[in-house]
């Protein structure tokens, strides 16, 4: 018998013998990994280690076999990788455009192809720099103003579009009508409270017809 036999009822482990990845010392010499591969160093090579990285999730499960912060119970993290292996980035993370890639790591959140860097509005894709600018109270350019090219008359930075379309116009003061009454002054019998109620386009059309009647010559000059 060979005292020096590690495996004396192993014929295929001995001394000098070649070394084969079965989870054996066959050479004898305390080391069953050799220089096999062995991600956990736990002295079993990865060849023959049901689970190589010793993550608790094993190699048939395991999404990768070598790192250990991969693995079906793993925390997601927001990041780049599919840390608990269910085939997401996303999870429970927000994703305003759909596109996969959760917010905390879009370079472009809202997918209207201007960088979150520079979009004034990250989860609008109306709003960019560079956007049609319509007559509301949103700076869809990003150019810092709700005006741009509309008329602002009172300059509150309120577009005047916006204003006639949010409430009535009222007209603050009663015109003066003359003592005579000419058959195209009838529009100086509107009383005030119909004045105050007509609508932005009536209300011009009611100034117009009033300066007409107030320009026109007294009958009793004739």
């Amino acid at each position: 018998m060979d005292v020096d036999d590690c495996e004396p009822l192993d014929e295929n482990a001995y001394p000098g013998a070649p070394l084969v990845c079965d989870g054996v010392d066959n050479d004898c010499d305390t080391v069953v990994a050799d220089g096999l591969a062995d991600t956990d160093g736990d002295d079993d090579p990865d060849c023959n280690d049901p689970d190589d990285d010793t993550d608790g999730d094993p190699d048939v499960t395991d999404c990768d076999d070598t790192d250990p912060d991969f693995c079906a119970t793993c925390t997601e993290l927001c990041d780049t990788v599919d840390h608990d292996c269910v085939g997401s980035l996303v999870d429970q993370f927000a994703d305003t455009d759909g596109d996969l890639d959760p917010d905390c790591t879009d370079p472009d959140d809202d997918g209207d192809g201007s960088s979150d860097v520079l979009d004034c509005d990250d989860f609008d894709d109306t709003v960019f720099p560079g956007a049609t600018e319509s007559c509301d109270s949103t700076d869809s350019d990003c150019d810092g103003s709700v005006v741009d090219e509309d008329d602002d008359f009172d300059g509150d930075l309120t577009q005047v579009g916006e204003r006639a379309s949010a409430r009535p116009v009222r007209v603050h003061e009663k015109p003066s009508c003359p003592a005579y009454t000419h058959p195209s002054s009838s529009i100086c019998q509107k009383s005030s409270s119909e004045m105050i109620s007509m609508s932005p386009p009536a209300a011009s059309t009611a100034s117009a017809f009033l300066c007409f009647a107030l320009l026109l010559p007294s009958t009793n000059d004739e």
